[in-house]
């Protein structure tokens, strides 16, 4: 390996009062191996998004939002306008439970421990996000959320380009925007 890991080990694991150097002697062979390498070249090819569920492609395909680094997680900030409540999002899923319901997007009351109301479901393919290549951010329009005065819930969520991120996504902004309206503001890398 030409020197391009370095350990430093004592012992790998110790059995009836022996010491057991296994890794260490593995580490030694593939120290020995000769590895060939590709000779440089001035060309380079972007590596692959990969495809799934959480890649979304601009009206115009030219730009691409790959969210599957945060499908299976669940990100959250408490209200700008109303410490009690929390907003709460999935990625490209519906792991939060409101109401008996698997949801994208809730409101959760702190004081009194329970779902005010989910904001949407995801579905794939249902929401086409819209690109703004001026302000680099996405907008999603979800209109499926609980039922308010007889309307379903309407959901923005804004995912905006930020680089120093570093690899990870953050609610900076969630409040309600009127009447069974709510906008959520994520920030990623």
């Amino acid at each position: 390996l030409g020197g391009a890991f370095a350990f430093d080990l004592s012992m790998d694991s110790m059995t009836n009062g022996a010491f057991s150097f296994e890794l260490t002697k593995e580490i030694a062979q593939l120290e020995n191996t000769s590895i060939p390498t590709l000779p440089p070249t001035n060309l380079t090819t972007p590596a692959p998004i990969p495809i799934g569920d959480c890649l979304f492609k601009s009206s115009d395909s030219s730009h691409l939002l790959n969210l599957t680094q945060y499908q299976g997680t669940t990100l959250a900030k408490v209200d700008d306008e109303d410490n009690e409540l929390v907003y709460s999002l999935s990625p490209c899923d519906n792991m939060l439970t409101c109401n008996n319901m698997k949801v994208n997007s809730y409101i959760f009351n702190i004081t009194a421990m329970q779902c005010e109301e989910y904001l949407s479901v995801y579905k794939q393919g249902a929401v086409v996000p819209k690109y703004d290549a001026t302000d680099k951010m996405w907008q999603f329009v979800y209109e499926n959320g609980q039922q308010c005065n007889g309307l379903e819930a309407v959901t923005q969520i804004i995912w905006m380009c930020d680089m120093n991120m570093m690899n990870k996504a953050e609610i900076v902004s969630c409040k309600s925007m009127g009447d069974c309206s709510y906008q959520m503001i994520v920030n990623s890398s």
